[in-house]
């Protein structure tokens, strides 16, 4: 027997929540062998996962700050019709953050992740 898994391993378990993570845990134990029960208070995907389309991709994930980013980001930040559309207005912690967010989305600083 693995390390991972004891005698007094679990052979039914219930999953709440039927989004992304909850599916694919069910998924991933269920490919174990084990009997999983998923439970949600309204239907598959009806909520995070329903806004973000189900995007649970690791394999294509890069830093956030990275120059590419930075670009579409002022546009996207400025953009009333953009998800992420930040009124201006004067917040000295938002310039904070984002004077921070600017600084560090530098090809530099991209430098040590491959997808950059």
């Amino acid at each position: 027997m693995p390390a991972t898994e004891s005698a007094s391993s679990p052979q039914r378990v219930a999953v709440i929540g039927a989004g992304m993570v909850g599916l694919a845990t069910a998924w991933f134990l269920q490919e174990r062998g084990i009997q999983v029960t998923v439970l949600d208070r309204t239907a598959v995907a009806a909520g995070a996962s329903w806004g973000n389309a189900g995007w649970l991709t690791p394999g294509i994930t890069t830093p956030l700050p990275e120059p590419a980013v930075l670009r579409y980001g002022l546009r996207a930040v400025l953009s009333p019709s953009s998800p992420v559309y930040v009124p201006p207005r004067a917040d000295a912690r938002l310039l904070r953050f984002l004077a921070g967010f600017t600084r560090h989305s530098t090809a530099a600083r991209c430098s040590d992740h491959e997808r950059c």
